[in-house]
């Protein structure tokens, strides 16, 4: 339906750092250290997020 994202593009650090603290994290970050990525979004008929794809770096799925 209108309204729905259905992809995203965009750019993130090629190291990522896990957990809820960043202690490394400089800003701006270093170009050369960045990599696209896209965000994939699929719906049901009735317009609810079924699936998130993320295709990049570290590429993974959410099904919800």
């Amino acid at each position: 339906t209108i309204y729905q994202l259905i992809q995203a593009t965009g750019r993130e650090g090629k190291k990522v750092n896990r957990g809820p603290v960043f202690p490394s994290f400089q800003c701006p970050l270093d170009p050369t250290q960045l990599a696209n990525y896209t965000q994939t979004y699929r719906y049901d008929a009735s317009g609810n997020l079924l699936q998130l794809t993320h295709t990049g770096t570290q590429s993974h799925s959410r099904t919800l």
